[in-house]
């Protein structure tokens, strides 16, 4: 049976912003990485995951940690 999980991450279907910055915010704190309010998600969701990523990351998003942030997210 296969599973199917869809990601609202910009608010067009639904205002997920609060659940981005939780996500997001636990998958930065297990990698000690600096974690961001939720006025600095809003300007960074929207678009690609790895850009996304990218972004949150700001002077630390190297591939490696693009990767490792997306695992947990």
């Amino acid at each position: 049976m296969k599973k199917l999980a869809i990601f609202d991450f910009d608010g067009t279907l639904m205002d997920t912003v609060n659940d981005v910055v939780i996500c997001f915010n636990k998958a930065l704190t297990i990698h000690d990485l600096p974690t961001l309010t939720r006025e600095e998600y809003i300007g960074n969701l929207g678009g690609k995951i790895d850009d996304i990523v990218s972004l949150v990351l700001k002077d630390k998003n190297t591939p490696e940690n693009i990767e490792m942030v997306k695992k947990h997210i």
